[in-house]
């Protein structure tokens, strides 16, 4: 490896393998390599952030005490996720400190924190269900994976919960963590992803957690906001981008979370899906405003949505790897053939 970094310090400033190297140092050709690793290799759902839920739930067993007042419980659901965070963070930290080149270690956690298979792996056994005609099984696996009532959802209603959980969770989990990435580094991904993890794991659905997570469900909308406005830009590559982001801007305003409901109305645009309606919440009929297109789901647009913001992480890749490659320092890139003129 020494070796190797003597040859690198060695390179002639315009050669073409030093611009090469410079190129695959930036966050955008790092995110690249990651994301083709997570795409193509089948990485056990046991090394993922998921799998520290439980250790979350009993955490907050501690503090989300009953006989808690409103205060108290609130300020538990502010104080521990901070919690959460702040070690993990410093363990990343320490870790990038002991393996002297963060390179290396983008390219181990970044395939970990990229986790877009998630929502196919909740969705498709329900969808599976459904088209074999169990609706009742269907049914009973969509409920643990929406959080809310599916006993009273028709076959075309499961189909929209199943397609709007798999654009929410393929976005949070996925693509806003490759924009925090590119914004912030491994940093940025990692406090991106465990938000995520803990708005799952203390759900606002959930009546355990209705104002244990309140301080926590603000955060992570907040999150949501920057890639959102990345999505956004995706649509530029679109047919009709002015209608896919005037229909997202409505949703937006319709939705009590903003960035959620963006995404949910630019991209049941794209796939001409119509999203949203009533829902039932513990016991508790919630009627949000129907958002997207004008067709109504089926069975396979949870797998449309999945590939659809795939399309767009992809996209956006692409444009950050070339806008790289062009404002990279001047000193990097190849000299033209015959050398520099002086007079």
């Amino acid at each position: 490896m020494e070796e190797f970094f003597n040859y690198l310090d060695h390179l002639p400033p315009g050669s073409f393998e030093r611009t090469l190297f410079t190129l695959l140092e930036q966050p955008a050709a790092l995110l690249t390599v990651a994301a083709l690793i997570e795409m193509l290799l089948p990485l056990p759902g046991s090394w993922r952030l998921g799998r520290l839920a439980p250790i979350f739930t009993a955490m907050a067993s501690k503090v989300n005490l009953p006989e808690n007042t409103p205060n108290q419980t609130y300020l538990a659901g502010m104080l521990l996720p901070l919690l959460v965070v702040v070690l993990l963070l410093t363990l990343m930290l320490g870790l990038s400190l002991l393996a002297g080149f963060d390179n290396y270690l983008a390219l181990v956690l970044l395939p970990l924190l990229l986790e877009a298979r998630l929502s196919l792996r909740l969705t498709t056994p329900a969808m599976r269900a459904l088209d074999e005609g169990h609706k009742e099984e269907a049914r009973r696996l969509l409920k643990h994976a929406v959080l809310r009532e599916t006993a009273r959802l028709s076959p075309m209603g499961m189909c929209k919960a199943a397609t709007e959980l798999c654009l929410q969770r393929t976005f949070a989990c996925w693509f806003a963590v490759m924009v925090w990435y590119l914004l912030a580094g491994l940093s940025g991904a990692l406090m991106m992803q465990l938000t995520a993890v803990l708005a799952r794991t203390f759900s606002d659905k959930d009546p355990r957690y209705k104002l244990f997570s309140t301080a926590l469900t603000r955060a992570y909308h907040v999150l949501l906001l920057p890639p959102a406005l990345f999505l956004g830009l995706t649509m530029m590559f679109s047919f009709v981008p002015s209608m896919h982001i005037r229909r997202g801007l409505q949703a937006a305003r319709a939705y009590p979370a903003a960035a959620a409901g963006f995404v949910l109305g630019v991209m049941g645009s794209c796939l001409n899906l119509s999203l949203g309606g009533p829902r039932y919440y513990a016991g508790t009929l919630i009627r949000y405003e129907r958002i997207g297109g004008l067709h109504a789901p089926d069975s396979s647009s949870p797998l449309k949505a999945f590939r659809r913001i795939r399309l767009c992480g992809l996209i956006l890749m692409c444009a950050w790897l070339i806008i790289t490659a062009f404002t990279l320092p001047a000193a990097t890139l190849p000299l033209p053939q015959g050398g520099i003129q002086t007079v």
